[in-house]
């Protein structure tokens, strides 16, 4: 289990674990991303400090990054599973 929070800079590890996972995304590594996922606990992240404004914002920029490239895969997964007679997630 990856705990965030414990890291000396939790912002700046929230950051490079969130480039990490856009790597393995653009890679179409969806397996690779829900693995390493599963393993982070962000509970009691400290209060963010200016001085973390930076590593927050890049962070929120590859989560943003990673959705999009997962839309996609969402749309094919829900036309399989209707293309099965199986009901679809709700978005």
């Amino acid at each position: 289990m990856l705990k965030v929070n414990a890291a000396p800079a939790p912002y700046s590890a929230l950051e490079s674990l969130t480039a990490e996972l856009r790597l393995l995304a653009d890679a179409n590594d969806w397996d690779a991303v829900a693995a390493r996922v599963s393993t982070i606990r962000l509970e009691g992240l400290p209060k963010a400090r200016p001085e973390d404004r930076a590593a927050i914002e890049s962070a929120l920029a590859n989560i943003a990054a990673i959705t999009e490239r997962a839309v996609p895969l969402r749309q094919d997964i829900a036309k399989m599973l209707s293309a099965f007679g199986m009901p679809t997630p709700a978005p």
